[in-house]
């Protein structure tokens, strides 16, 4: 009679290799060397890297760096002088800070949850997950944010876009009041009137707005409603000399 005998279950999975962790840990000294380095040969402070007093944040959040960047471009751009490049320290640290928050902690993370049981092992795990999450943190309401912004840029373009236009179709019918005004009977004209002028069907409605015309003692008066925006328009006077005053932007146009 044979005994079957069965492997006892492993306690769990095995810890972190010895290889896997030695290539994270050599590969995280690199870049720290790299970017050490690379400001000392740039001949920058490593100072520099804390970004004037912003502290260890941009270390861990690189549109930071990227914000402060842009920044200073708009300013030396409207001061009238011309642009430098970026410190390589800028560089540098937004490598730095993509690898350590964004790769390696995420990694470690990941690698090690569950299976850290030697001390130091689990202090890795404490602080790549603090990393991962506090990164993760920033991130997802930053990227919910700006994806709100751009929606909020693209629905302003939008409104601009369709205000000029509008203001664009204005100054054709003002041109078209003038010469039906100045043109005598005998050519459809008004004879130095605006009275009997309609406007044509293109221009009483188009994709921008619906325009009309009504007579008042110091001119035509316009009232353009947009089409695409509802309770967004324009009222303006066409003087008699061709010319148009008293913008009033409503709604969405204001």
């Amino acid at each position: 009679m044979s005994q079957k005998t069965e492997s006892p279950n492993p306690a769990g999975p095995p810890d972190l290799s010895n290889s896997y962790l030695g290539s994270l840990v050599v590969g995280a000294v690199i870049v720290l060397a790299l970017v050490f380095l690379g400001s000392s040969i740039a001949g920058n402070p490593l100072t520099s890297f804390r970004m004037r007093g912003s502290g260890p944040l941009p270390w861990m959040y690189p549109w930071i760096l990227a914000a402060g960047q842009t920044i200073g471009n708009g300013l030396t751009e409207f001061s009238g002088n011309s642009l430098n490049p970026a410190e390589d320290s800028i560089y540098w640290a937004s490598l730095m800070s993509i690898f350590l928050s964004g790769i390696l902690a995420p990694t470690l993370t990941l690698r090690l949850m569950g299976r850290a049981r030697a001390p130091i092992l689990r202090g890795l795990y404490i602080v790549s997950l603090v990393m991962s999450t506090t990164f993760a943190i920033a991130v997802v309401p930053s990227g919910f944010k700006a994806y709100r912004a751009r929606l909020a840029i693209r629905e302003a373009q939008a409104i601009q876009g369709n205000k000029d236009e509008i203001i664009n179709e204005l100054s054709v019918i003002a041109k078209k009041v003038y010469e039906y005004r100045i043109l005598p009977k005998v050519h459809g004209g008004g004879d130095g009137t605006t009275h009997g002028y309609a406007l044509p069907t293109s221009l009483s409605s188009t994709h921008w707005a619906t325009y009309k015309l009504t007579e008042t003692p110091v001119g035509i008066g316009v009232l353009a409603a947009s089409n695409l925006y509802q309770d967004a328009g324009v009222t303006v006077t066409i003087q008699p000399d061709g010319r148009l005053q008293g913008w009033t932007y409503v709604g969405l146009f204001q």
